[in-house]
């Protein structure tokens, strides 16, 4: 069972004196999923408008520092509304680098494998965005 869907079930149990807390935890998910829905633009935007070539140690070059910038206030965002969902919940969205990775915004920072471009690596971003916002859209329904 993931974190997301204990959550849910565990707020599921909670009484009427806890709507407000439920209606919290909702909103937070939103966020995380409009905030997975941004990074995916900047990653499909690095993808379209990046050079060929990526220097291994460089990604974040590749990428580009502004949409860098804007990648890491959206994962440092995550952490505090991870911190937050554990207050909650119960359900420890925190592990011991600072955040659980179902709701961890895939970052430009990092070293490209030996023969893998930036392009690569960006499509991949997006693809692990895009199954961890469709968990989080899951997780809302059931909310």
């Amino acid at each position: 069972m993931s974190l997301l869907e204990r959550a849910v079930q565990m707020s599921g149990d909670w009484g009427a004196d806890r709507d407000a807390d439920r209606k919290r935890c909702a909103a937070l998910l939103e966020g995380i999923h409009d905030d997975m829905e941004e990074a995916i633009g900047l990653w499909e935007e690095a993808v379209a408008e990046a050079p060929a070539e990526t220097n291994k140690f460089l990604l974040v070059v590749w990428v580009g520092a502004e949409r860098a910038r804007r990648l890491h206030r959206l994962y440092l965002r995550g952490k505090e509304t991870a911190a937050e969902l554990t207050a909650l919940t119960g359900v420890s969205f925190k592990d011991t680098l600072g955040m659980a990775e179902e709701l961890q915004i895939v970052t430009a920072y990092g070293e490209l494998k030996a023969d893998e471009s930036g392009a690569e690596r960006a499509k991949q971003a997006i693809e692990t965005l895009t199954e961890r916002k469709s968990r989080v859209r899951d997780a809302l329904s059931n909310w």
